[in-house]
């Protein structure tokens, strides 16, 4: 049997819905071997599951179109969280130590622990991730194992959501079929895939521009330090104009993306399927107007002041706006670059490599590091086994057939034997091919 790693993932959007399997090489490069998607925007708002049914449905559909083009069944998935009610909570603990000796690891899990069971009422931690670290006072960057002191002060980021956010995304997975090995939220993963060290470390504003949402999330001494969710995305444009201009959303929505620059209240005006563009651009710059304050904004809710943030990067399809990061850089007057793939991702199709796919292979990159050597999101069919038990079984009966036909024609002479057993096994091994085939149909 191979042993090949493959890395399975599931991200649930307001507007669509993705699933892409990725086959871990040697090297830790990862091959996209399929993506899938289905149309979410009648059963997830504001990224949050509101017919459970219709996306489990979703789902599966992606899973089995997933799964036609694999050697064996997809096992499990990574599954990203993301939505308008995730957001960072700190949390701090105190907790003394014998200063006699220096600090230990178990010290550090410890405190880690006793800072991360924080209970926020009507919440749901989704992941904690460590701040900072004090030992009597002194702030450092890294646990403080080997340190002396009399206490140990710890500050964490408790990424949490409403309840009811993971519930329904549990309701979605149908655990019968596959079960979630860790769900991941989204904007951390992509933090930490696409962002650089020097990013993440100097401060660093990541900006994720989805249909429903947009997700802030400010990365400052190499760990996250604020996480918002703005329920306000690149879909509330296309509803302004759509109700502004008394025309249908789909129509609002191709002015938008054809527009060249569709926050130029100067430019040359088109008719665009009957829509004039000044009209159109007069909704898309007092929305967008709103998106860029709101996100400027963040930096002083989190606590820090501009000087802290040393760029700003923009993923998600609502980001690909022409127009949008330049009106950003200018009002936030920070350096704004547009976010790229995951290193470590290689696309064999490079259809596939589209900027609002940022977040499904940040989650499975994310994914990939917490796969142990040995394990797999696939099981893979075992056809050396199968296919010697059938070939021998197949051999034998070819062995009849010949021995009768040679005695009704009269005729003692028979195939040399490497003859016969070359055409019996490859015989043989499309018969087990088939059946293993139309049994994977039945499955499906």
């Amino acid at each position: 049997m191979s042993n090949k790693q493959y890395v399975v993932a599931i991200e649930i959007g307001s507007s669509k819905i993705l699933g892409a399997i990725a086959e871990k090489t040697t090297s830790g490069v990862l091959n996209v071997r399929s993506l899938e998607r289905e149309d979410a925007k009648n059963c997830v708002r504001y990224g949050c599951v509101q017919n459970i049914t219709t996306t489990r449905s979703c789902v599966d559909r992606i899973l089995t179109r997933l799964s036609a083009g694999t050697e064996g069944q997809i096992k499990s998935v990574f599954v990203g969280v993301s939505g308008r009610s995730l957001h960072s909570v700190m949390n701090e603990v105190n907790r003394p130590l014998d200063p006699s000796r220096p600090v230990n690891a178990e010290d550090v899990r410890r405190a880690d622990d006793a800072a991360s069971e924080a209970i926020i009422s009507g919440y749901e931690t989704v992941d904690v991730e460590p701040r900072s670290y004090a030992i009597d006072k002194q702030v450092v960057t890294e646990p403080p194992v080997g340190y002396t002191g009399s206490q140990i002060n710890v500050k964490v980021n408790l990424i949490v959501a409403k309840s009811s956010l993971k519930l329904n995304l549990e309701r979605a997975i149908d655990e019968n079929k596959v079960r979630v090995r860790k769900y991941i939220a989204t904007p951390l993963a992509v933090g930490k895939q696409i962002l650089t060290t020097a990013e993440r470390t100097l401060g660093c504003m990541l900006v994720d521009i989805g249909a429903e949402t947009t997700t802030v999330a400010i990365f400052k001494a190499d760990s996250l330090y604020y996480l918002v969710t703005l329920p306000m995305g690149s879909r509330n444009i296309s509803l302004d104009i759509a109700k502004g201009l008394s025309v249908l959303e789909e129509d609002a929505e191709r002015v938008k993306k054809n527009l060249s620059n569709p926050l130029d209240v100067n430019a040359e005006p088109v008719v665009i399927d009957g829509i004039n563009s000044n009209e159109a651009v007069q909704y898309i710059t007092a929305r967008v107007g709103e998106l860029v304050a709101n996100i400027v904004k963040q930096i002083g809710d989190s606590g820090l002041t501009a000087a802290d943030v040393k760029s700003i990067v923009l993923v998600g399809g609502g980001a690909q706006m022409n127009g949008l990061a330049h009106t950003l850089e200018e009002v936030s007057k920070v350096k704004v670059r547009m976010g790229e793939q995951p290193q470590s991702i290689n696309f064999l199709n490079h259809t596939n490599n589209r900027p609002e796919y940022i977040e499904l292979f940040s989650i499975i990159a994310s994914g990939a590091e917490l796969l142990r050597d040995n394990e797999s999101c696939i099981e893979q069919y075992n056809f050396s086994e199968a296919a010697d038990f059938h070939v021998a079984d197949e051999t034998k009966n070819e062995e009849e057939v010949e021995e009768q036909a040679g005695n009704d024609n009269g005729d003692d002479k028979k195939p040399s034997g490497g003859e016969k057993k070359g055409r019996s096994w490859f015989d043989g091994f499309k018969k087990v091919m088939n059946g293993l085939l139309s049994e994977s149909d039945g499955d499906s």
